[in-house]
């Protein structure tokens, strides 16, 4: 299956390159919360991040290679990096880039260089994120032992863990930029305090969301501080491994295989999207290659609808599964899912490219709706809903996951994506919504 996946993605790439939580946006520029100032300066500690790697269970070499490599990979040779960055490897338990989720290093030093050069737009995406409550080092961390997601978002400990996972990432990054240890300090004690206490994630359906909503911005923050020099110790570290793969794991690796006993087809996009994320970001962090290749084989061959070619549902006009659903839950599914695609590009695997730029033209569909444009609709239906004609319910929500794709497909590829790119200028800086880390003007910018 793996190789099967493997080759499949090295031909899909050739032949192109050549929710549900409803937190209201803050993508739009004011402040979400309070206001936590300008660092105040560094204390001892942490010292600036960039070191040793704090805390290695495994320690990994090179990367997990490039669409060639891992197509050599998959045949039990090493391979030569292909179009994307990363170092050489095969499938199997071939070593991964580390950071390699969402940021690696080149990409903190890079942030880091505009932010203390006072670079735009650096600057002002940087004073984005310190503006966040959940950013200010007074945060306080509010564990469960077990948290509850019920339809609706409801559930004892759902708000805390969701707003945790926020904040153990935003702390992370503010560490990893500007190098104030209490920004490590913080994120580490934000997960710390769950990994010591959460044992399971209960509820009905909705507790899968719960897992695959917050578990891959948990794992995006220690995977920052473990491999740039946190002080995190290695206890800390095998412990929070554990949480992910004995809580968060097993709960989207379930979901993609059950659909909670449902129809493989039943559940929006937006479902399947938030376990694919999870489990690939799980993988990489526990240096786990069969759970990155979970990921990425139902990416592309998935029978669910966050599959690419369901989630994306026409690959000519770029009309999304949820289209017809609402605007706000269209955005969530393809925002997860490129935040799939970035990390799997990280570690060499450009699923962004996947059957001739299918996921831009569900952006570029999305965005032009939007900006108020008018776009085809075609009738959708399956054995759960008939959708008869676009949405325009939460037509008005712009989510904080355009810069990371507008950066990509224009600024790495050279690839026009005008609807996204007038999105993502108007609503610069980027501000984060909780089922998106967001703040992408600062971290995607180049």
């Amino acid at each position: 299956m793996v190789s099967l996946a493997r080759a499949l993605l090295v031909m899909l790439v050739g032949a192109s390159l050549g929710g549900c939580g409803e937190e209201p946006s803050s993508g739009t520029g004011s402040p979400a919360g309070g206001s936590s100032g300008a660092p105040a300066g560094t204390a001892g500690g942490a010292g600036a991040p960039g070191g040793g790697t704090a805390g290695d269970v495994a320690t990994s070499g090179g990367g997990a290679g490039g669409v060639a490599g891992a197509a050599a990979g998959a045949t039990g040779t090493s391979g030569s990096a292909g179009a994307s960055p990363g170092g050489a490897a095969g499938s199997g338990t071939g070593s991964f880039v580390h950071p390699g989720l969402l940021l690696r290093r080149e990409d903190v030093d890079r942030i880091r260089s505009g932010v203390l050069a006072g670079t735009e737009p650096y600057a002002a995406g940087f004073r984005r994120l310190q503006m966040e409550r959940r950013a200010a080092l007074d945060y306080q961390p509010t564990p469960f032992a077990v948290v509850t997601r019920v339809t609706g978002a409801g559930g004892a400990g759902n708000t805390e863990l969701r707003d945790d996972a926020n904040a153990a990432f935003f702390h992370a990054v503010q560490w990893a930029v500007s190098g104030e240890a209490a920004h490590a300090t913080k994120a580490i004690e934000i997960l710390d305090a769950w990994s010591s206490t959460l044992t399971a994630i209960e509820g009905d359906a909705d507790r899968f969301l719960a897992a695959g909503l917050y578990g891959y911005q948990l794992a995006n923050a220690g995977e920052l501080l473990r491999h740039l020099g946190a002080p995190w110790p290695a206890d800390a570290v095998a412990r929070f491994q554990r949480l992910l793969l004995d809580v968060f794991y097993p709960l989207t690796h379930e979901f993609l295989l059950t659909h909670a006993g449902s129809r493989v087809d039943h559940h929006f996009a937006n479902w399947d999207a938030s376990m694919l994320v999870t489990t690939l970001s799980v993988g990489v962090f526990a240096d786990d290659r069969a759970k990155y290749d979970e990921a990425v084989d139902y990416y592309l061959n998935g029978m669910g609808n966050g599959a690419i070619a369901r989630a994306v549902w026409d690959g000519e006009t770029g009309q999304l599964q949820e289209s017809g659903r609402d605007q706000a839950h269209a955005q969530l599914g393809i925002g997860l899912l490129a935040a799939l695609c970035e990390t799997a590009y990280g570690q060499g695997d450009d699923l962004y490219a996947a059957l001739d730029d299918r996921l831009l033209k569900g952006f570029e569909y999305t965005a032009q709706y939007l900006l108020g444009g008018d776009v085809p609709f075609a009738t959708y239906s399956d054995a759960s809903r008939t959708f008869t004609e676009i949405s325009a319910v939460n037509r008005e929500q712009r989510r904080p996951i355009y810069e990371m794709v507008l950066n990509h497909y224009v600024r790495r590829r050279g690839v026009p994506a005008p609807f996204v790119q007038e999105l993502a200028a108007a609503i610069r800086p980027e501000g984060y919504h909780g089922d998106h880390p967001g703040f992408g003007t600062l971290l995607f910018s180049r």
